[in-house]
C-alpha cells in the first residue's frame, strides 16, 4: 500500500442490469410497473451515485448511493413494504452493477471483502461522508468498501467470522 493514499472521485457509466437484478430477487421475471420503477428510480439515483478509489495502484474502493436514497427507501417500506422491497434491492443491484465494473472478478464471485482499516484510512473515508466502526459497518446502507484491485474472498475480510453472505467459510 502506498504511504500517501490519494482518494480520487470515478466517473462510471452504469446502465440497468435486470438480469442482475431478477437474480437477486430470485423471480422469474419482471412485470412492467417493477421495470418501469426500476427505471425511474435508476435515472434519478444516479445523481447520489459516489465511487471512489482510495491508494493506486493498490488500495481500496468505495461506493455509496447518498442518505436521499436511504430516506426514499425508508419512506417506501412505511407506505408499499412491495415497493420498498423493489427500491431496496434497486439499491444494491446498482451498488454491485458498479463494483463489477471495477472489479470484474466480482461478476463470479459476488462478495466483496471488507478491508481491516487504519486510523488514516477512516480519516479518508470520512473525508467522503462515510465513517466506518472497528466492526467493518459503514454508516450509510447503501455502501461497499472492499479492496481494489481484488485482493481475495472471505480469508481477507473483517467480517469473516459473523458474515451473514452465502459465501461465509468460517463463521458458521
Amino acid at each position: 500500500m502506498s504511504k500517501k493514499m490519494e482518494l480520487k472521485k470515478k466517473g462510471v457509466l452504469l446502465t440497468i442490469d435486470l438480469s442482475f437484478y431478477l437474480e437477486m430477487s430470485g423471480k422469474p421475471n419482471l412485470d412492467a410497473g417493477e421495470v418501469g420503477l426500476i427505471t425511474k428510480h435508476w435515472q434519478t439515483w444516479f445523481s447520489f451515485f459516489n465511487a471512489y478509489t482510495l491508494g493506486e495502484p493498490k488500495g481500496f474502493l468505495i461506493i455509496f448511493l447518498g442518505k436521499e436514497v436511504e430516506k426514499e427507501i425508508e419512506a417506501a417500506w412505511v407506505t408499499s413494504p412491495s415497493k420498498g422491497y423493489a427500491l431496496d434491492l434497486m439499491a444494491k443491484t446498482m451498488l454491485m452493477s458498479a463494483v463489477k465494473e471495477f472489479i470484474p472478478e466480482l461478476a463470479t464471485l459476488k462478495c466483496a471483502p471488507v478491508p481491516k482499516v487504519n486510523k488514516q484510512i477512516r480519516r479518508k473515508i470520512a473525508s467522503v461522508g462515510l465513517e466506518m466502526k472497528k466492526n467493518g459497518i459503514l454508516n450509510h446502507k447503501y455502501a461497499v468498501f472492499t479492496y481494489f484491485p481484488y485482493k481475495g474472498g472471505c480469508e481477507v475480510c473483517l467480517l469473516k467470522e459473523n458474515c451473514p453472505g452465502p459465501n461465509n467459510q468460517f463463521g458458521k
